[in-house]
C-alpha cells in the first residue's frame, strides 16, 4: 500500500492533503466538521440551464467583476487576466451553476425555505450589525452594495446555502475512510529523508563585460522587461457627504411626522419571556400539552417526545411574530404570566408555549425620544443632498457641460495624476504613491477615451464621490536601448552566468542519474562540496509555504537520485541528492491517524459532493452553453486588457 501511495507524492492533490491533514493536527481539533457549501452564488444570454433555473452572462459578468474587486483589495495590481489564468471566472461560473442547481433541485423536489428564515439568518450576521449589536439595514445593503450585489441576489446565495445545508452537508458528512488507508497516509508524514545539496553559484562564471551584440540579442528576445506598459493621464474631482453636514437639518415638521409615523414604537409595550417546544404535528403538540397538564414540566415533556424546550429572551410582540407566527404571538401576548398556551401553528410546525415572565415598558414621549430621531432624519437628508449632487453634475454633463464646467459650478477641488498604469503605478515619477481613491478613479478612467464625457464614479458608497475625466493616453512603448544600456548590459552578464550555472548543475545531474557517486559527480564538474539534507515529512508540512526549496525537493526524489533546482533570487543552481529514507509508522501516533481521518473524510466528503451535484444536474437535464460563457470572459478579458 505505502509503495502504492508514494507513487503519487508529487501530486498537488497529495501534497495539499498533507497540509489539510498537519492543520488539524496542530489545531488538536479531530472533529469533522461540517458546514454549509459557502458562498454559492437578470438579462443576458443564456451561459446554463438546470431545471427551472438559468445563469445568464450578465450574472457572470456582475459576479466576476464583484470578486475580481474583492480580489484587488488583497493584491492591488491584480488584473483580470491574472484573475482568470488562477480560475477567477471559471470559478464564478461553477459556483452560480452550483447555487442554481441547488434551488432547481430544491424547487422540483418541492424544498421550501421561507422568506422568514431567511431574514432570520441574514439578521444574525454580525458583519451587518450597528455598534450597538443589532442589525442594521443600511449597513447591510452597504456592504452588499460593495460586493455589487443587489438584495434579491443576496437572499437568493443565502437560500441556496441554507438549501445545502439540507440536501449536501448530510452527504458529505458520511464520508468514512477505511483504517487501512488512514494508516498508510498518516506513515508517509513521519517519513524521514537523508541526502546532500551543493549550491553552484553564478558568481563563479562572471567573466568578461557583454559585447554589444549580446546585449542587443538580450533586449530583443527579453524587450517586453524594458516595456512601459500604457499609462493614463486623469483629472478628477471628489464630493463627499462631509460638505453638507451642519449645512442640512430635519425641521421641527418633520421630526414630529417621524414620531407620529412611528408612533407604534415608542408607545407603551411589553416585553415576554417564553419558553416553547416546537412539535412537528398537532397530535405530538397535544401529547406535550397533555403531559404539562397532568404535572409535568414543560421540559420534561418535551424531552419524552425526544424534542427539547428552550427559553427565549425576553422580546416584544413584533420580534415573537417573526420567530413563530401571528397567531402564536397573539396568544402568547395574549395570557397571563406562567400560563400555557395551548398548541399554535407557524411555518415551524406546532409552537406549545408557557409565558414564563411580562416586562412592561412605559411609552416614550417625543422630548424623549429626539435623541434618535433626529439624528437618522439629518442623516437621510445629508445622504439626499449628496444623491441630489449627483442628478445635477449628471444631468449637467448630459446636457452638454464639461468637466471644467462642473468643478466650477460645484466648486471642487481637481486632481490631475501623472501617467499611471491601471493598477496606479507612475512609471516615471519617483516617489508616487496612490491615493486611497485612485483605484475605483482608474477603473473608470481605463475604461474610457480621450472624448468621452466626465463620469461620477463611487469611491466608498453613501460617502465619497467623484467626478472623473481621462485627459490622455500614452501608449505602451520599449524604452530605448540606448536610454538602458548599462541595464541592460547588466542583466545580460548576469544571464549568460546563470546558464552556465544551470549547464553545471544539469552536468552534476546527468551524471549523478547516470549511476556516478554525489561527491565524484561534484568533485568532475569542479562543483562545491556537499552539505547534508535531512527532514520529516512532517516537519515539511509545518513549514507549509515556508519550506525551503531544497527540502521540498529532496521529497519529490527517488532514492539514488539527483535534481537540480534554481535559487529564488537568480544566484546560482541548488543540486539535490536523495540518499536513503526511513519509512514512518503511525501505528505509534493514534492522534496523527485521527487527524488523517478527520481530512480524508473531508477530501470524500468533497468528492461525495461533486458526485451528488453532477446526479442532480443530470436529472435536471442540465445545459451549459460554452460559446456563451467563451464571450463572456472574452469581454471582461478585453474590458480589462488595459489594466
Amino acid at each position: 500500500m505505502i509503495g502504492f501511495i508514494r507513487k503519487y507524492l508529487t501530486s498537488w492533490f497529495v501534497l495539499a492533503l498533507f497540509a489539510l491533514i498537519l492543520l488539524a493536527f496542530m489545531l488538536t481539533d479531530f472533529s469533522s466538521g461540517q458546514g454549509g457549501l459557502g458562498a454559492l452564488g437578470g438579462s443576458g444570454e443564456r451561459v446554463a440551464k438546470i431545471g427551472s433555473q438559468s445563469v445568464t452572462t450578465n450574472d457572470v459578468a456582475n459576479r466576476v467583476n464583484a470578486e475580481f474587486e474583492l480580489a484587488r483589495q488583497e493584491k492591488p495590481g491584480l488584473t483580470m487576466a491574472e484573475f482568470d489564468k488562477q480560475g477567477g471566472i471559471d470559478g464564478v461560473v461553477d459556483r452560480l451553476i452550483n447555487s442554481r442547481t441547488i434551488i432547481a433541485y430544491a424547487e422540483k423536489h418541492r424544498m421550501v425555505v421561507s422568506e422568514r428564515l431567511i431574514d432570520s439568518e441574514i439578521a444574525k450576521t454580525q458583519a451587518f450589525f450597528d455598534p450597538t449589536g443589532k442589525f442594521d439595514r443600511a449597513r447591510y445593503l452597504q456592504l452588499i452594495g460593495q460586493r455589487r450585489l443587489t438584495e434579491a441576489d443576496h437572499r437568493e446565495d443565502v437560500r441556496a446555502n441554507l438549501l445545502a445545508d439540507q440536501i449536501i452537508a448530510a452527504s458529505a458528512a458520511s464520508a468514512k475512510v477505511p483504517t487501512g488507508v488512514l494508516t498508510p497516509y498518516a506513515s508517509l508524514l513521519l517519513e524521514r529523508r537523508f541526502g546532500a545539496a551543493s549550491f553552484i553559484p553564478t558568481s563563479a562564471f562572471i567573466g568578461a563585460a557583454p559585447t554589444d551584440a549580446e546585449v542587443k540579442t538580450y533586449y530583443d528576445r527579453n524587450v517586453a522587461k524594458y516595456t512601459v506598459p500604457e499609462t493614463r493621464v486623469v483629472r478628477y474631482a471628489l464630493f463627499d457627504r462631509a460638505r453638507f453636514v451642519g449645512k442640512v437639518k430635519p425641521t421641527e415638521a418633520e421630526i414630529e411626522a417621524v414620531y407620529k409615523r412611528d408612533a407604534a414604537k415608542y408607545a407603551a409595550n411589553e416585553k415576554r419571556v417564553i419558553t416553547q417546544v416546537i412539535a412537528p404535528s398537532q397530535q405530538a403538540a397535544n401529547g406535550i400539552l397533555a403531559k404539562i397538564k397532568a404535572g409535568s414540566s414543560i421540559q420534561d415533556a418535551a424531552k419524552g417526545a425526544g424534542l427539547e424546550a428552550i427559553t427565549l429572551d425576553a422580546q416584544d410582540k413584533a420580534a415573537f411574530t417573526s420567530l413563530a407566527s401571528a397567531a402564536a404571538a397573539n396568544a402568547a401576548f395574549g395570557a397571563s404570566a406562567k400560563a400555557i398556551i395551548d398548541p399554535q401553528q407557524s411555518g415551524l410546525g406546532w409552537h406549545v408555549m408557557r409565558v414564563e415572565s411580562i416586562t412592561a415598558i412605559g411609552g416614550r414621549s417625543l422630548a424623549q425620544v429626539r435623541g434618535e430621531i433626529e439624528p437618522a432624519l439629518t442623516a437621510r437628508k445629508v445622504d439626499e443632498a449628496l444623491a441630489d449632487m449627483i442628478v445635477r453634475i449628471e444631468d449637467s454633463i448630459d446636457g452638454g457641460a464639461t468637466f471644467d464646467d462642473v468643478v466650477k459650478a460645484e466648486g471642487l477641488t481637481v486632481v490631475t495624476t501623472p501617467a499611471v498604469t491601471a493598477s496606479g503605478i507612475a512609471p516615471t515619477t519617483a516617489g508616487y504613491k496612490a491615493s486611497e481613491e485612485l483605484p475605483a478613479v482608474l477603473k473608470d478612467a481605463f475604461q474610457s477615451e480621450v472624448d468621452d464625457d466626465p463620469s461620477v464614479v463611487v469611491i466608498r458608497p453613501n460617502e465619497v464621490d467623484a467626478v472623473v475625466k481621462l485627459d490622455r493616453i500614452i501608449p505602451a512603448a520599449a524604452k530605448p536601448l540606448a536610454d538602458i544600456r548599462e541595464q541592460v548590459a547588466a542583466d545580460t552578464a548576469k544571464d549568460k552566468a546563470l546558464r552556465a550555472a544551470r549547464k553545471a548543475a544539469n552536468d552534476v545531474v546527468a551524471k549523478v542519474n547516470g549511476g556516478a557517486l554525489f561527491v565524484d559527480a561534484l568533485r568532475q564538474s569542479g562543483a562545491p562540496g556537499a552539505v547534508p539534507l535531512g527532514a520529516q515529512r512532517l516537519e515539511l508540512a509545518q513549514a507549509g509555504p515556508n519550506a525551503s526549496a531544497s527540502l521540498t525537493t529532496l521529497f519529490q526524489l527517488a532514492k539514488g537520485k539527483s535534481k537540480s533546482i534554481e535559487a529564488p533570487d537568480g544566484t546560482g543552481y541548488a543540486v539535490i541528492w536523495l540518499d536513503r529514507l526511513e519509512p514512518g509508522d503511525a501505528n505509534t501516533r493514534p492522534d496523527l491517524v485521527q487527524a488523517t481521518a478527520a481530512e480524508l473524510g473531508r477530501v470524500v466528503g468533497d468528492e461525495y459532493t461533486q458526485q451528488l451535484l453532477a446526479a442532480m444536474k443530470a436529472e435536471l437535464k442540465f445545459q451549459k452553453n460554452q460559446a456563451a460563457i467563451n464571450a463572456v470572459k472574452k469581454s471582461l478579458l478585453g474590458a480589462a486588457g488595459v489594466q
